[in-house]
């Protein structure tokens, strides 16, 4: 596990909320990291967010007997409802990566429950065509910068012809 000896030190002080806070930062990377998925699964079954646990256990590949009612858990709370459903609340890092770097025994257990190396791959690539990186591409960009210059335009002119306006009536 990453950093075992502080994340087992917190627990063991019941502060579970500074080994939880150190394993968010990292998640936050954008990699598959088995290693990480299953530290922070870990701390989050030792706080008893069991289905939040679950899913980063799951996502870890790691099938230690522990973790089994975590893992349970989650796949009951998400898989009934298809795949796009469960590949929604997988983390970023899951959702950008290639369906080869997942856990064989991930990937077994999503085919298990019907869903095909293709359907997730097809989900989790939809997911990240589909403009969730917030990025509108260099057309988009000039096209809002071109929207905003005329808006700017239009409201200095129409402060003008108020003004114009104004001094006129009453001037």
């Amino acid at each position: 596990m990453i950093e075992t000896e502080f994340i087992e030190d917190a627990i063991r002080k019941n502060e579970h909320w500074r080994a939880k806070e150190r394993l968010q930062g990292r998640l936050s990377q954008n990699v598959y990291d088995r290693e990480l998925f299953e530290s922070y699964g870990y701390v989050l079954l030792a706080m008893n967010d069991t289905v939040e646990a679950g899913k980063y256990l799951f996502l870890s590949g790691a099938r230690d007997p522990s973790y089994s009612a975590a893992i349970d858990a989650f796949l009951s709370r998400h898989s009934g409802k298809g795949i796009q459903h469960i590949s929604h609340t997988f983390p970023k890092a899951a959702q950008s990566a290639s369906f080869s770097s997942y856990p064989k025994t991930v990937v077994d257990e999503l085919r298990a429950r019907g869903f095909s190396a293709k359907d997730v791959k097809k989900e989790l690539r939809s997911e990240s065509e589909s403009g969730t990186s917030g990025s509108l591409g260099f057309v988009g960009f000039v096209f809002m910068t071109v929207v905003f210059a005329l808006f700017v335009g239009f409201l200095i002119s129409a402060v003008r012809g108020l003004a114009w306006l104004y001094e006129w009536l009453f001037g």
